[in-house]
């Protein structure tokens, strides 16, 4: 039998003159949004701003609440289950397009062209969806890549 490991985490849209920002971890092929775990007891809003401020050492406004996506991966025999709940997010003190430093040597911060997303393997996959009609959704955005 599997091991299952559930990971509750929060995550950051930012989105500025139709650039997304993105983080890579230096041991994966991927990239996904910028943010993390939430903890037990914690609020997701106040995760995000925890999250971006240990990562990039900045100040952030959350913003509205996206949605949500879920995903499944399965590593080294163990089956990972990510429920991911997305907010618009603007960082403060930061010029737009110029790569934020990390300040976690492994993780590497990035702009990209909205258009191009699809060739930045971003993880979950229906981000891409999410991130490309962003100026078209309305309500919260639901996406999966569970069956």
């Amino acid at each position: 039998m599997l091991e299952t490991r559930f990971h509750y985490v929060a995550r950051a849209v930012i989105i500025e003159h139709e650039h997304v920002l993105l983080v890579r971890d230096q041991a994966t092929p991927y990239a996904y949004l910028p943010g993390g775990h939430i903890g037990l007891g914690e609020s997701a809003i106040k995760a995000l701003a925890r999250e971006i401020r240990e990562e990039l050492g900045l100040d952030c406004t959350v913003g509205p609440y996206l949605g949500a996506v879920e995903h499944g991966w399965l590593s080294d025999g163990v089956d990972h289950i990510e429920m991911n709940h997305l907010f618009w997010v603007t960082l403060e003190g930061w010029p737009p397009l110029t790569d934020p430093v990390s300040k976690e040597p492994h993780l590497t911060f990035y702009w990209v062209p909205v258009r191009s997303l699809e060739h930045h393997r971003l993880q979950p996959t229906p981000l891409v969806t999410l991130i490309k009609h962003h100026r078209t959704i309305q309500g919260a955005w639901w996406g999966s890549t569970l069956d």
